[in-house]
């Protein structure tokens, strides 16, 4: 507390001394949340250094955690007139990062420092920063491309692009027929889209068998199966939100009659498709998501299920799973 106070202090000092020839006006992002990592020393020596420089510094706390949103906020700050640029500050395993969206600009430019522990790294990046805007936004003009440069910054990618990539694993319980139930496990990888699309591609499998009592006598149930899913998360720079998707794959069974009194056992295989809906709660971090999910299954054709002396004792239409899962996201 003693720290922000401070920093708020000097901050409001140098941007007094800043006012007589002021350069603009510059909006630091400030993510309120982790996911987006920060970096709090060099976004306080930014500050420091942009109000030294003349600028009027407008801090602007954000409550989005994933990247692609930050710098869509990122852009809509640059739309006041007012606004000559906007900037975030953000560190991650690979090193810090500074994004510097200079008004009217298609998109932001990318600093990065490979060893933010360093001693002064801090510093020295934020007076990078604070070179950046003096050289792309005061010394040329506003319909002037930006000149060449030896050793030209990388740029972030465009915010509307998808392509994150992520793997995805869940258990819980399956649901087969007759209200008889068995343990599921399920695998897969999913890769983002746009706008809060994406697919998913999963196998799943029973650990245990669904075991069924017929009069006919006991049928023990297993199966495995795949589907692609196309999944909608309306909320998706949220860390909780729901998620809503449908799925087609193929489902393979393997029935093992077995009658108690005779002794005669009988054994079935059969493929049938499927289609799904799901409905999951999720709660999500940069990296990890996790979810509580359900999903009804339709099979198409009905599954027959034959007892051991070959009678149908059951046909099922509908399948249904209960399952808690973990994701992460490159």
């Amino acid at each position: 507390m003693k720290r922000a106070l401070k920093s708020a202090l000097v901050l409001a000092i140098l941007s007094i001394v800043g006012l007589g020839h002021a350069a603009g006006r510059v909006v630091v992002l400030k993510p309120t949340h982790g996911a987006a990592s920060t970096w709090p020393e060099a976004t306080r020596s930014a500050l420091a250094e942009l109000a030294l420089a003349g600028f009027e510094v407008v801090v602007e706390p954000s409550q989005e955690i994933l990247l692609e949103r930050l710098l869509q906020q990122l852009k809509q700050a640059t739309l006041d007139e007012s606004t000559v640029a906007s900037v975030l500050i953000t560190r991650t395993p690979a090193g810090g990062f500074g994004y510097v969206w200079i008004r009217e600009a298609p998109r932001p430019l990318q600093l990065m420092e490979e060893q933010p522990d360093s001693a002064l790294a801090h510093n020295a990046f934020a007076l990078r920063l604070v070179d950046v805007l003096r050289e792309r936004r005061l010394t040329l003009p506003a319909t002037e491309a930006p000149k060449p440069r030896d050793n030209p910054m990388p740029e972030a990618p465009s915010t509307n692009a998808g392509g994150r990539l992520g793997l995805h694993a869940a258990a819980g319980m399956s649901w087969v027929a007759a209200g008889a139930m068995a343990p599921r496990i399920q695998f897969g990888a999913q890769m983002e889209l746009m706008n809060g699309f994406s697919l998913s591609l999963s196998g799943h499998s029973l650990l245990a068998p669904v075991s069924l009592a017929t009069e006919a006598g006991d049928v023990s149930i297993y199966s495995r199966g795949a589907s692609l899913a196309l999944l909608f998360d309306p909320r998706v720079a949220n860390r909780w939100g729901v998620l809503a998707g449908a799925a087609t794959g193929t489902t393979w069974f393997r029935s093992n009659g077995r009658d108690s009194a005779t002794h005669v056992a009988r054994s079935d295989v059969a493929t049938v498709g499927t289609l799904s809906l799901l409905l999951a709660g999720r709660f999500r971090t940069d990296r990890f998501v996790a979810t509580l999910s359900g999903e009804p299954q339709w099979l198409l054709p009905k599954l027959r299920i034959t007892s051991a002396d070959g009678r149908e004792v059951e046909r099922v239409r509908l399948a249904f799973a209960l399952m808690l899962g973990l994701g992460w996201q490159v």
